[in-house]
């Protein structure tokens, strides 16, 4: 049996996938340093935000933290900080890692 080559009408196509919803697209995973105690890596799936916990040599999902679907990239510092505030020191801070 042979596989259809390229130039071939049932060959398969390669599609992009479809562009996420306007005003929370993210192009990439967004990294967040947690008061300096740990790292998150944060994207978009579909319309879900999908959390990573960073360690050293990979990253394990953090399926116990949950962000809302309408909460705006820029808006993921503010509400890591809302929700990991008691891990906090005076003057700690949830920042965008690069």
């Amino acid at each position: 049996m042979r596989l259809p080559a390229a130039s071939d009408n049932c060959a398969l196509q390669r599609t992009a996938p479809p562009p996420l919803n306007g005003a929370l697209d993210v192009a990439e995973a967004m990294r967040f340093n947690v008061y300096g105690r740990f790292e998150l890596e944060i994207m978009r799936d579909n319309e879900a935000w999908v959390v990573f916990r960073l360690v050293p040599g990979k990253r394990v999902r953090a399926a116990d933290l949950v962000i809302p679907s309408e909460i705006r990239a820029g808006e993921l510092a503010t509400y890591l900080d809302d929700v990991f505030h008691e891990l906090a020191q005076p003057g700690d801070s949830v920042t965008v890692v690069g």
